[in-house]
């Protein structure tokens, strides 16, 4: 059996690496898959990264045609503590204000200011960063690329995971319908035999009856024509048999899980309602249940 993907899956990261001296990038990474009935790519990006989006695209449809793929990624510029720029001016202010409150609250001492620079120096709240968006570099945008890459193929294993668990209940489904078909082909009936059988029944009612016999003869092989699900049990084994077929051949296959549910429920549908039968009726509907079961693993199937 080939390869099934589901349309569920998640992978995320975090890196770090240096762009420039003393200055490291950290990056988060998340990507998530859910069902849809189309390709649906919704990307959030850095503004850093804004002009990788069609790479990102393409390596995304090469690999799913089926689903709706959020990407999200956060990009924070550190900058070491040994070449941090203080902005001592905000600091050279803070610190005057908080002396003066010091003051008019009997609360100074001698050390208080060197204390509080200490605190001041250790926190990251005065050291100057860069707000505006920078230009990366190509060497970014490759390890930012390969890192994606890598992330991508998190999500297509967690796919191929769960598509192969969707695909073994897709299998079993169709292993009851199976049995269930069996069982209707015991109820099949023959036209001819079922018009002697009615014939009989009727022939003590209308002995001494005038009747026309063609009139009767017509009007019972019209109900033993709808009696007859003979066509309806071969058109049942040709959906099977497609479905079997699409279960083995893997890819992507979704829709024409979809389209086959819909042709074997048709049939039993009609099985059931041409069955003057409570077991046939059963049958059917027991069938109906497990199509229901195929069509809800379809729904998460690529």
């Amino acid at each position: 059996m080939s390869k099934v993907n589901s349309m569920t899956g998640f992978g995320f990261g975090t890196y770090n690496f240096e762009i420039a001296e003393e200055k490291f990038a950290n990056v988060h990474l998340e990507i998530k898959t859910v069902n849809s009935r189309y390709l649906d790519i919704q990307i959030r990006l850095p503004n850093e990264y804004s002009e990788l989006e069609p790479k990102i695209r393409k390596i995304i449809g090469d690999k799913i045609s089926r689903g709706r793929i959020s990407i999200f990624s956060k990009r924070d510029v550190r900058i070491a503590s040994k070449g941090a720029n203080l902005n001592q001016e905000e600091i050279t202010k803070y610190l005057n204000k908080c002396t003066k409150i010091a003051k008019d609250t009997n609360s100074y001492s001698e050390d208080f200011q060197s204390k509080l620079l200490l605190r001041l120096m250790s926190s990251s709240t005065f050291i100057s960063s860069e707000s505006s968006v920078e230009e990366i570099s190509d060497k970014e945008k490759k390890i930012f690329l390969d890192e994606f890459t890598k992330t991508f193929k998190q999500v297509e294993q967690s796919r191929e995971q769960e598509g192969l668990a969707a695909i073994n209940s897709v299998k079993e489904y169709a292993q009851e319908l199976r049995v269930f078909s069996k069982k209707l082909e015991s109820f099949k009936i023959n036209p001819e035999q079922y018009r002697k059988r009615i014939e009989e029944l009727i022939e003590p009612i209308i002995k001494d009856i005038k009747v026309d016999e063609s009139r009767l003869a017509s009007e019972i092989a019209v109900i033993a024509e709808k009696r007859d699900i003979c066509e309806e049990l071969n058109r049942l084994e040709s959906h099977l048999t497609s479905l079997d077929k699409a279960i083995e051949g893997g890819g992507v296959l979704g829709r024409k899980l979809e389209f086959t549910c819909q042709e074997l429920n048709r049939e039993f549908n009609t099985i059931g309602s041409k069955a003057n039968d409570a077991e046939v009726q059963q049958i059917a509907l027991s069938a109906k249940l497990s199509i229901d079961k195929i069509r809800e693993q379809s729904a998460n199937i690529e």
